[in-house]
């Protein structure tokens, strides 16, 4: 996941997947993060934090392929969607160490 979401120019952040609630949402915070992906098995944390998430603007994706929580979209089927064609590097040419961050929250069992 980290390596994909490299090639398409996302500065990714790691977080410990035992953290919960206002842990969670500072960790998130302190990085001025726009999204979240956070692994199937920790949806029940996301879940805790999602109206704070929402208020925030923040796009919340779960790594399975259907999810029906309001607020929470399936991040799997959109990957199976997307072609395999190399990316132009004009996509990320504006990418560099200030850009804001993407959380991965997960496992690591996906």
């Amino acid at each position: 996941m980290w390596l994909a979401l490299s090639k398409l120019g996302c500065t990714a952040s790691f977080l410990n997947v035992n953290i919960r609630s206002k842990s969670l949402l500072h960790c998130f915070s302190c990085c001025e993060a726009k999204v979240l992906i956070a692994g199937a098995d920790l949806q029940g944390a996301i879940e805790e934090v999602l109206p704070t998430l929402k208020q925030q603007g923040i796009l919340v994706f779960i790594l399975r392929e259907h999810c029906h929580v309001d607020g929470i979209e399936s991040f799997s089927d959109k990957i199976q969607m997307e072609s395999d064609e190399p990316l132009s590097r004009q996509l990320r040419a504006s990418i560099n160490i200030k850009s804001p961050a993407v959380y991965i929250y997960t496992s690591g069992t996906t």
